[in-house]
């Protein structure tokens, strides 16, 4: 880790007198930091060439109940009442 005091002196180096912004104004100096790159992770890259092949994964389709796509095998009987 780098302390406050190497990275005012590295900042100063770096930015010259002033500051990134163009301004000579006091106070704590930003510093972008590096990021860490990131580990490889083995199931995505598997899907990556999945998807290269393949393509990309249809959108989901809603499913509709079975009693409504298909029509009754039996009919109902019909109760006829006499008077």
């Amino acid at each position: 880790m780098i302390g406050y005091a190497e990275q005012l002196a590295l900042a100063h180096e770096v930015l010259g007198a002033g500051r990134l912004d163009g301004s000579l104004g006091g106070g704590p100096i930003e510093i972008a930091m590096v990021r860490k790159s990131k580990q490889f992770d083995s199931k995505k890259g598997v899907r990556r060439l999945a998807r290269e092949r393949v393509g990309t994964v249809p959108a989901p389709k809603v499913i509709v109940p079975k009693t409504q796509r298909k029509k009754p095998k039996h009919k109902k009987a019909i109760d006829v009442e006499e008077a």
